[in-house]
């Protein structure tokens, strides 16, 4: 095992995918979302989220869609149970302290709310990285506060693929 590299804040968008799967999201961003959250399950980092995206993704309407079966909507509960309550995900509560943060990042950043309390956790949490596929929303590549934003990718594995 390497040792831990920091935390990392994780959005709920990056555990669909890996709960869909290769078939039902996209395959690249399957993939790296997979690897992110296993290199986290594995120690090289802490994965910390809100109570908020145990809600976003335990409650998230592509689960419930009839498209997915439900056998898969099963086994997909089950792994956001263990991935949330069981894995060492570390929960941050959005409290009073959390929303006061993301007011601020909504106002100065024009982050819709939910977006906010992600940045504000991951701020609070003293994250490194908030990992989101949320290019529309999230001011990726941009560090506020200590906290990068950018799409999931192995800490360090920018830096490499660069210098290939």
């Amino acid at each position: 095992m390497k040792k831990n590299s920091g935390r990392v804040y994780i959005d709920s968008d990056v555990y669909l995918n890996v709960i869909l799967g290769a078939k039902d999201s996209n395959p690249e961003r399957f993939d790296q979302s997979f690897i992110v959250i296993d290199r986290g399950e594995r120690g090289e980092y802490d994965i910390v989220a809100s109570s908020l995206i145990y809600a976003e993704v335990a409650c998230a309407g592509r689960l419930r869609s009839r498209e997915v079966g439900e056998a898969h909507r099963v086994s997909a509960q089950s792994k956001i149970r263990e991935w949330f309550t069981h894995s060492g995900i570390q929960i941050v509560s959005v409290d009073r302290f959390v929303v006061d943060k993301a007011i601020g990042f909504s106002r100065s950043y024009g982050l819709k709310s939910n977006d906010a309390i992600h940045l504000a956790s991951a701020v609070l949490a003293r994250c490194s990285h908030l990992f989101s596929w949320n290019k529309r929303d999230f001011p990726m590549g941009q560090e506020i506060e200590g906290v990068l934003m950018s799409e999931p990718h192995a800490i360090g594995q920018q830096e490499f693929d660069i210098g290939m």
